[in-house]
């Protein structure tokens, strides 16, 4: 999976279990690279002409909100 944010992409992984599923592997640095913190809303929103999924996330800080 690809994740989309401004100008730069990161990679990451998708984890599926029987109950749930969630991003691992890339997920971090996406995190750290992007400063967010408890309570900060990142929305997902899927590219459907990317060849990869690809998914652009819009991030709302806490403060904003």
């Amino acid at each position: 999976m690809v994740l989309w944010c401004g100008r730069n992409i990161w990679k990451a992984n998708i984890v599926t279990t029987r109950q749930r599923h969630y991003l691992s592997r890339g997920w971090h640095k996406f995190v750290r690279d992007n400063g967010l913190g408890l309570g900060d809303i990142c929305l997902f929103e899927l590219k459907r002409k990317e060849r990869k999924l690809t998914m652009m996330v819009h991030i709302i800080p806490r403060k904003e909100l």
